[in-house]
């Protein structure tokens, strides 16, 4: 598992499920501040991670090597979690209220072009990309995910329209049939 830590020592960690101590490693712990954000791409085998206070999204290697650019520091006014979905990095934004996004590909020379795509979003912690390569298939879909939502978050309007958002995105990848609804 990885983790991010803004304490008196900011730095990002990892550790085996096991419980073993031993298995704890620092792997980033220089150009940090209060980094929130953490998402991992399996694919290519890097993390990327947002810091708050120094407005930046960085990657690396799984084992905090290779560590690269993809947003360059001072260039978000407050990223606050992230995702990835193909080739793009997304993330939410708490002073602007809009999810973002651009190529998590950037060359030493590219500046990043994040464009808008989402606005009016207040306080997410939390993003997950949803296409239907990565949703299981059959009596799991959509409804437990909104029984889950249901029962884990505290009831609120926002929640209501989270929900309907939730369902509007995914009912382009599902027909009711599939769904057994």
């Amino acid at each position: 598992m990885y983790w991010v830590d803004w304490g008196e020592r900011p730095r990002i960690e990892r550790a085996g499920m096991d419980g073993d101590a031993a298995t704890r490693q620092t792997l980033i712990d220089s150009q940090l501040y209060w980094p929130n954000g953490l998402t991992v791409d399996f694919t290519e085998a890097r993390i990327y991670w947002t810091d708050v206070k120094l407005r930046y999204i960085h990657s690396a290697r799984l084992d905090g090597t290779d560590r690269r650019v993809v947003v360059a520091a001072g260039m978000l006014p407050h990223p606050v979690t992230l995702t990835l979905h193909d080739d793009s990095v997304y993330w939410a934004d708490w002073q602007t209220h809009a999810i973002y996004v651009c190529s998590k590909r950037q060359s030493s020379a590219d500046v990043a072009q994040p464009r808008v795509v989402a606005t009016d979003i207040r306080q997410s912690t939390d993003l997950r990309p949803y296409d239907e390569s990565r949703q299981l298939h059959g009596a799991y879909c959509i409804t437990t995910v909104l029984l889950l939502i249901f029962v884990l978050l505290p009831w609120r309007a926002t929640t209501v329209h989270m929900v309907q958002k939730m369902w509007y995105l995914n009912s382009s990848f599902r027909s009711r049939s599939e769904c057994n609804l």
